[in-house]
C-alpha cells in the first residue's frame, strides 16, 4: 500500500493563494495597488501616494519570496544547501506567472501543470 503524504506547507500555500486573490481582486487596497502598478500617473492624479503603495508592494512580495525560499529549503533539501539555486525553479515560476496571466488562481494551476513536467522541461531547456 502506498502512503500518500502532503507537506504542511501545501496548506499554507493554498491559503496564501486564496487570501492573495481576495485582497488583490476584491478589496480597495488591491485595486489601489494594481492601479499604482499599471498607471502610476493616473493613481497620483487621484491622490494616491504612489511611493507608499510601491513600497508596500515590494515589502509584501519580498515577504512572500522569503517564505517561498524557506519552504524550498525545508521541503526539498531538508535544510539550506548551496545547490538549491541550480534547480531552476525560478525559471519555472516566471513561466507559470506568464502562463497564468498574472492571476493567483491561474498561476497556481499553471504551476501544477509545469511542476508535473518540470524534469522534462529542465532537462530539455537548461542543459
Amino acid at each position: 500500500m502506498v502512503k500518500f503524504t502532503i507537506y504542511p506547507t501545501v496548506f499554507i500555500a493554498v491559503i496564501l493563494v486564496i487570501v492573495t486573490y481576495y485582497v488583490i481582486y476584491k478589496r480597495p487596497f488591491g485595486l489601489r495597488l494594481r492601479s499604482v502598478g499599471e498607471n502610476p500617473q493616473a493613481s497620483d492624479s487621484l491622490g494616491l501616494n504612489v511611493f507608499k503603495y510601491r513600497y508596500i508592494g515590494v515589502f509584501i512580495s519580498g515577504c512572500l519570496a522569503g517564505l517561498a525560499g524557506a519552504i524550498i529549503a525545508t521541503t526539498f533539501s531538508q535544510g539550506f544547501n548551496a545547490a538549491i539555486t541550480v534547480y531552476g525553479f525560478g525559471y519555472l515560476a516566471l513561466a507559470a506567472l506568464i502562463f497564468g496571466k498574472y492571476n493567483p488562481i491561474t498561476i497556481t494551476l499553471a504551476s501544477v501543470i509545469l511542476r508535473r513536467n518540470s524534469k522534462y522541461l529542465l532537462r530539455k531547456f537548461l542543459s
